[in-house]
């Protein structure tokens, strides 16, 4: 079995160049050979355009589905759940760095000032929970004619002259495209792909020593999302197809949280499509089907996902686009018959005054059921729309926002009548449309919406811990269990404490005053105190798993993650998904405490007693 080299770790997701012949006697400790550089056009608005329309032409695509079985398997779960610490990254990314440093002796230079800035910009932005203390955020300029920039982790990125020559920092429209390519590196980080790869690299480096893993290879590098790709004598990481789309969101969000044109950014994905499409590049003729047919990829980067794909999938978050509009968008609840039918153009009108519910997390056609029975029965609201609106559950809390503006723009003559009833994350899906997009709407009732986020990775390490021993499932309804073993994509994301999102979101303490908050704390202080017990008999049943584990890796990962373990405040002090703390909002109108949790909040009667009453007594 061929080993992994610490060089070629610096490839991680790098956009680098389509080269003509790939290396095919590079010693293993060596970089390899530096292509020459290709003449690439400039990016017009009309080669733009064309970028645009030849992606907008591409089918939609469905929310990628990376869901992993364990089946029990304890090692493939502590693969999955037990990472590096930042620690050990920081000096498994120092080693690779020093390399390349030493490397490229005598061909480093220190990077323009205004693509230092730029960087610095985006460090600045990225919340303190991704950029740990032991990180060395640090932006390297190897003088190669080649066209790349990447990182080996632990915040070392590096950028090539060649890529400086084609993108000119000095130019606004070259700082943004520079601005895409940095931060999606940064994503790489941020996300812990580049972790993953050096975790790859320790179990392939102990299986090589003999120790039975009982994985086959294939399946360890699916749980890690990691895939190995020789080129010539050298070996390198690859990112899964979920990866590099994580790094293109994570970098357009990140761009536009500091400040720069997310369109501009965007030309750097087109930028690269134009290299792969050349048939792109003739203006003044319609777009033929050929130019869609991508000229074949001669090197490893055929693994990357095709750069149409990706900057459609950008263009998708920006516009709010979903794959199938015919399952997604506004619906009418028909009191009679109590089904959902799809709006259409123009139906409701200001006058009518409607009620729009938005679920949560991986909702859908039945999270309200219980709620719409109600509301239908209420004389005093017959006269009154009740509508629902469906959006991809994985998809991010921005696209699901903007989406909910271009559904009431369709459906909806004058929108400033609504009432808006939320669960969930699809409050923040409401407050984007309201608070980012100016949306207009009358009031609004938020149910266990997490303001500030949540641990919801907490809570499913500690659910997926309860496959291997029964004590904890005691204290997770199965509505729970469900909420969080489905949820994942980007909205995962945009729910963490501090998260990009929740950032770009702020507060508006003057729309706040139009906001009901309904909220759980489901434990009493006896239960609170049974279940701590309980999280210390089930921290000592596991322990007595790490003894089967026959990797010295993995066993000291999980020592230090049943030392680490606690329960968070979701469920000591909050309704088993968000905390007390997290679903309140300064400035809000009206703030009721009830003693539900996460999924019966939404069909309690009392609760729905009280939403009804002030919607009847609204004017």
């Amino acid at each position: 079995m061929m080993r992994i080299v610490p060089l070629a770790i610096v490839v991680l997701g790098g956009l680098l160049l389509y080269w003509q012949t790939p290396a095919t006697d590079t010693p293993p400790s060596a970089p390899a050979p530096s292509p020459p550089v290709p003449a690439l056009p400039e990016l017009t608005r009309r080669i733009a355009q064309r970028v645009d329309q030849a992606a907008t032409q591409l089918p939609l695509e469905p929310p990628l589905q990376e869901q992993l079985d364990f089946a029990g398997n304890l090692t493939a779960w502590l693969i999955s759940a037990c990472g590096l610490t930042a620690e050990e990254e920081r000096s498994a990314a120092l080693a690779v760095h020093k390399e390349i440093l030493a490397t490229h002796k005598g061909r480093l230079k220190q990077p323009p000032e205004a693509i230092q800035k730029v960087f610095e910009r985006l460090v600045r932005t990225m919340p303190p929970a991704l950029r740990p203390e032991v990180f060395r955020f640090t932006l390297t300029i190897l003088d190669r004619p080649d066209q790349a920039v990447f990182t080996s982790g632990a915040g070392h990125v590096y950028l090539t002259q060649g890529l400086l020559d084609q993108v000119h920092p000095e130019n606004p429209r070259g700082a943004a495209m520079l601005s895409f390519f940095l931060a999606r590196e940064l994503g790489h980080i941020a996300r812990d792909h580049c972790r993953r790869g050096y975790q790859l690299q320790k179990l392939q480096q102990e299986i090589d020593r003999g120790v039975a893993l009982h994985l086959d290879h294939e399946r360890l590098c699916a749980l890690l999302q990691t895939s190995l790709a020789p080129v010539g004598q050298l070996v390198y990481f690859l990112y899964s197809r979920g990866q590099h789309y994580e790094a293109d969101l994570f970098a357009l969000q990140l761009c536009r949280n500091a400040g720069i044109d997310e369109n501009r950014a965007l030309d750097a994905l087109r930028w690269v499509a134009l290299e792969q499409y050349p048939a792109l590049r003739k203006e003044g003729q319609p777009l033929p089907a050929s130019a869609l047919e991508p000229k074949a990829l001669r090197s490893y980067l055929s693994g990357q996902p095709d750069p149409l794909r990706r900057l459609q999938r950008l263009q998708e978050e920006r516009l709010g686009l979903v794959a199938d509009p015919n399952l997604h968008g506004l619906f009418r609840y028909d009191r009679a018959s109590g089904q959902l039918r799809r709006c259409e153009k123009g139906e409701i009108t200001g006058k009518e005054r409607p009620i729009l519910f938005v679920h949560g997390m991986q909702g859908g056609p039945r999270s309200f059921s219980d709620f719409l029975t109600f509301l239908g029965e209420q004389q005093a609201l017959q006269a009154r729309p009740l509508l629902v609106f469906l959006y991809p559950g994985n998809g991010s809390l921005t696209r699901g926002g903007r989406f909910l503006q271009r559904e009431i723009k369709r459906v909806l003559v004058d929108a400033s009548t609504t009432t808006f009833i939320c669960h969930s994350a699809g409050g923040l899906v409401f407050r984007f449309y309201a608070e980012k997009l100016g949306g207009a709407f009358s009031q609004a009732f938020l149910l266990a919406t997490p303001q500030g986020g949540s641990h919801w990775i907490r809570l499913k390490f500690l659910l997926d811990a309860a496959e291997f021993i029964t004590l904890l499932k005691r204290g997770f309804p199965e509505a729970i269990s469900l909420t969080l073993s489905e949820g994942a994509g980007d909205i995962g994301h945009d729910l963490t404490p501090d998260s990009l999102f929740l950032r770009y979101l702020g507060q508006n303490r003057q729309l706040a005053r139009r906001y009901h908050l309904y909220y759980g704390r489901c434990l009493t202080l006896s239960q609170a105190l049974a279940l701590k017990t309980g999280l210390a008999l089930a921290r000592t049943r596991l322990t007595t798993h790490c003894q089967g584990v026959e990797s010295p890796f993995l066993a000291r990962c999980y020592e230090r993650l049943l030392k680490e373990l606690v329960l968070p405040d979701e469920i000591l002090a909050g309704d088993l998904i968000v905390s007390v703390a997290s679903a309140q909002l300064p400035g809000a109108g009206s703030l009721t405490e009830t003693r539900h949790n996460h999924q019966e909040i939404k069909a309690d009667a009392e609760v729905m007693e009280r939403i009804v009453a002030r919607l009847i007594k609204q004017p």
